[in-house]
């Protein structure tokens, strides 16, 4: 994983989620899947990773957009998990 690449589009990617900002370009169904094929993802992966974000958030935000991200983040693991794992 190259995190001088993926770390700026995850950025972005996320404060267009929140903020609209509409500045991600991307796909990150496709990414997830072309992960899968590679290194195979389980529903424990995934869920680690809601653990994670939610954790960070707590830690670094609060408020009514610190809600709001973490809901969000849930539904969207959710979706890729099931449209990844399928």
């Amino acid at each position: 994983m190259n995190w001088e690449t993926h770390l700026p589009r995850m950025y972005d990617f996320w404060e267009n989620i929140l903020f609209y900002t509409g500045n991600y370009n991307g796909s990150p169904m496709q990414v997830h899947k072309d992960l899968h094929s590679k290194c195979p993802m389980n529903p424990e992966h995934f869920q680690h990773w809601v653990i994670v974000f939610t954790t960070t958030v707590d830690e670094l935000f609060e408020g009514e957009k610190a809600i709001e991200i973490k809901e969000r983040a849930l539904n969207i693991a959710n979706v890729i998990m099931y449209k990844t794992l399928a």
